[in-house]
């Protein structure tokens, strides 16, 4: 048979082969299985989901029960714990104000017959800092408000050569005190660097010579004096950075001896006038105070003509030195922490008075606390590190008052500074 042949009789067959495979037809097994299931007990109708949640429930599943993305959910936790430990770890660090400029009241301190006293606020207690044999007095705090200066007495004969005080630093709560000098001749100035590490101090007499020294709190060196061709007074650190300390010096010029302010860096370069050097001896550039912001030097003159004292302000940029208040008989004028106003005294006949006004002239002075008879050699005014109240003391009378910058008027009297305020810490805002 050939291939013809076959294909030939496959055409005659496929019509039957179709119609079997189409055919219906029951496997041999069924009659079996439906035995089986007649025989099996049926699966309870409350076991089955469907009756008890409704189709759209379980349809929309996927809605509420969406699929976790956890990786994203890490990341993101794992950066929350970043951040609580970076907290924590700025949280554990003391924050310090700003060298210059308004910073947020602290602790008050005080002499007290001999010894340091602290308030932490103004409506706090008084307790004891600094006591023992020693004779401690006129406490002040770095600018950073961690670490605190006091004078110690190692003479016992006050105005002369024999007169000799220590500069002592501690903390800030007046433990681990330290002296930084040996006795100094009668220092009445001292001023602190910004960092802290650094305090710059006048010390001597007229019959002394007057001098500059430079005092390394870190090391606790011996003082080292600056060597200066002039006798020296009030030096203070210039704002903002602190680079320069200006002073008020004599010196010997072409014109015989005369009184300026100068600037120097506090390793001893740098010397250079701030003005010119054509002041008389005793009676110019007196008192002079830097402003907070740098801009300014305050400087207080006195006229033997006039017989009047007048306060003169000095721009650093520009050189222009100008009188700063019209009425005449007022000086001694220091800047606000902000460098907006000025502190100063008015004398009128027998009376001197505290008086604030602000620099620019937009208003005029107000006075802070009662007019006090007598000299001005026992009072001033200081402001609180925030600008907003003052302290006048008066220590002829042993009085220490309290007065709102911004109203003035005589304030209240704070009983618990009767032997003088002498120093507000600085926080951070």
């Amino acid at each position: 048979m050939t291939a013809f042949d076959r294909s030939g009789r496959f055409e005659q067959e496929l019509p039957d082969i179709l119609t079997a495979i189409a055919a219906p037809r029951v496997p041999d097994y069924v009659d079996d299985l439906l035995a089986q299931a007649a025989a099996t007990r049926q699966r309870p109708r409350w076991a089955f989901l469907e009756r008890w949640l409704p189709m759209s429930a379980i349809a929309r599943r996927s809605m509420y029960f969406p699929s976790v993305p956890w990786r994203p959910i890490l990341v993101a936790a794992l950066v929350l714990v970043l951040a609580v430990a970076a907290l924590l770890i700025a949280g554990s660090q003391r924050h310090v104000p700003p060298p210059f400029g308004p910073a947020r009241n602290g602790a008050l301190v005080f002499d007290d017959h001999g010894d340091i006293a602290i308030r932490d606020s103004l409506d706090g207690t008084t307790r004891t800092l600094v006591s023992g044999p020693t004779v401690d007095f006129a406490a002040g705090f770095t600018r950073d408000g961690t670490h605190l200066t006091f004078l110690r007495q190692t003479k016992d004969e006050p105005g002369d050569a024999n007169d000799l005080l220590q500069m002592v630093i501690a903390d800030a709560d007046g433990k681990n005190a330290r002296p930084l000098s040996d006795g100094l001749i009668a220092p009445d100035w001292a001023d602190l660097s910004p960092d802290g590490q650094t305090i710059v101090i006048q010390a001597g007499g007229q019959q002394f010579g007057e001098h500059l020294y430079v005092l390394d709190v870190a090391s606790g060196a011996a003082p080292r004096k600056l060597d200066l061709p002039m006798t020296t007074r009030t030096p203070n650190f210039l704002g903002p950075t602190g680079a320069e300390v200006v002073f008020r010096g004599v010196a010997s010029t072409k014109d015989g001896v005369k009184s300026g302010i100068f600037a120097i860096h506090p390793d001893g370069s740098g010397l250079r006038p701030v003005s010119p050097t054509d002041g008389d001896r005793d009676n110019d550039y007196q008192f002079p105070q830097p402003s907070q912001d740098g801009r300014y030097v305050t400087y207080t003159e006195w006229s033997p003509t006039a017989n009047q004292l007048r306060i003169h302000l000095l721009e650093l940029t520009s050189g222009e030195d100008r009188t700063l208040l019209s009425e005449k008989g007022q000086g001694w004028a220091s800047f606000s922490p902000d460098s907006k106003q000025i502190v100063f005294l008015r004398f009128v006949g027998d009376t001197r008075q505290v008086f604030v006004q602000p620099v620019d002239g937009s208003a005029p002075p107000l006075a802070m606390g009662p007019a006090y008879p007598g000299g001005d050699q026992d009072l001033g005014g200081t402001f609180s590190p925030d600008g907003r109240s003052m302290i006048v003391k008066n220590m002829n009378v042993k009085e220490s008052r309290l007065v709102d910058v911004a109203t003035g008027g005589d304030g209240h009297v704070l009983d618990w500074a009767k032997d003088g305020f002498t120093g507000w810490q600085r926080l951070a805002p």
